[in-house]
């Protein structure tokens, strides 16, 4: 992602990464040593990303989403419209699940944890 990218550089040029930034230095994923190779097992397996209107909410409106391997939630502000998709089986995000029975619980801690998220990164 790139809110990594800082922190990377940061501690590439041996500076301290300041608390409230948000990413994470990278380097663990490709330096292969025991120390890097324990804390890419710890990798985050989620992330939180949102996207602002631009111009008019009919030509991109804002939208907020939880991505996971498996799954992507969506959620779209203006519209207070929701949506889940299975990027393992439905990689282009064509079939919305959002309305299949069986995904109550699944959707609810998505966005659960995606509103956590975006507390977060207030």
């Amino acid at each position: 992602l790139n809110i990594d990218l800082a922190p990377t550089i940061l501690s590439a040029a041996g500076i301290d990464i300041p608390e409230r930034m948000q990413g994470k230095d990278i380097s663990q994923l490709y330096i292969d040593d025991d120390e890097s190779r324990e804390a890419s097992n710890h990798w985050r397996k989620e992330f939180y990303y949102e996207h602002p209107q631009l111009f008019s909410k009919d030509s991109i409106p804002e939208s907020q989403a939880l991505v996971r391997k498996q799954f992507k939630y969506f959620y779209w502000p203006d519209f207070n419209v929701e949506q889940l998709f299975d990027m393992t089986i439905d990689p282009y995000e064509e079939d919305d699940l959002i309305g299949n029975p069986g995904r109550e619980d699944l959707i609810a801690e998505m966005r659960s944890r995606m509103n956590e998220l975006r507390e977060k990164a207030l």
